[in-house]
């Protein structure tokens, strides 16, 4: 696989965004961890600069030589769903959603014509507000436990 190249690195970190922003029922044609070196490599929640992208680039891909290459597999994967997907839709949004979940590293439940397909899109970052809330609130379940044992 020839080397990417910067303005292929910033081409597509660009439409990964686009994506991530729009569609990202997407990612969940890859595997978690795949999305995850997806997310780490081209950086798509960080508001960063051109220059700081590449910046970044050169760090990750000294820490972790494979990183692009993987990370590059995966992009192929997307860009291949999301061209396919693009196209048998014509412009529709349920179509196009259709299409994707026949792609997706899913786990499907039911029997004939009733099945529900369950795919995980990653967050690459963790929700800290998410996160407090919910600590809070099992802090307040453990108070009311013992204070219901106590009386």
């Amino acid at each position: 696989m020839p080397r990417l190249t910067r303005r292929d690195y910033i081409t597509r970190h660009n439409f990964l965004k686009q994506i991530w922003a729009h569609h990202s029922e997407l990612f969940a044609v890859l595997p978690v961890k795949q999305q995850w070196e997806v997310h780490r490599y081209y950086q798509l929640s960080h508001g960063l600069s051109e220059e700081q992208l590449v910046d970044y680039r050169k760090t990750i891909e000294r820490e972790e030589a494979s990183l692009p290459q993987r990370a590059s597999k995966a992009y192929a994967q997307l860009d291949r769903v999301f061209r396919y997907a693009f196209e048998v839709s014509e412009g529709d949004g349920a179509k196009f959603r259709e299409t994707v979940n026949r792609f997706t590293a899913d786990k499907s439940v039911g029997h004939g014509k009733k099945r529900l397909r369950v795919g995980a899109v990653v967050k690459p970052e963790p929700d800290l507000e998410r996160f407090s809330k919910a600590l809070v609130e099992l802090a307040k379940d453990d108070a009311d436990s013992e204070a219901r044992r106590a009386s």
